[in-house]
């Protein structure tokens, strides 16, 4: 089996971040953090991941290594029975938490 890899390059992010935090206090970069994120309901990426699944059944069929920066595994998703979705709660949780990380921005990114 050959490996499918995808590299994200979040130097801008990083740099968006600095900017709009550059001169605050604590109290105030948390609050402008808040303000920036963009949270998710549970429901609504659930149903992302669904329909994410029905369009792309191959590439939701193979597991997904998670790697972090020195190239070590990190975490290994295992596919979802799509048949069954509910079976294990955890490991939809995964998937979830793969979506919202996949799809997650910050303001002024």
């Amino acid at each position: 089996m050959i490996p499918i890899s995808a590299k994200v390059d979040v130097k801008d992010l990083c740099k968006t971040i600095d900017l709009n935090l550059e001169g605050l206090s604590v109290k105030e970069s948390i609050v402008r953090l808040t303000q920036m994120i963009i949270l998710y309901k549970k429901d609504e990426m659930k149903e992302k991941v669904i329909d994410d699944y029905k369009k792309n059944p191959f590439i939701h069929s193979i597991r997904h290594n998670i790697i972090n920066a020195s190239g070590q595994t990190v975490v290994t998703i295992p596919p979802l029975d799509i048949t069954n979705i509910d079976s294990d709660e955890g490991l939809l949780d995964q998937h979830i938490n793969q979506k919202i990380v996949e799809e997650g921005k910050i303001a002024g990114d």
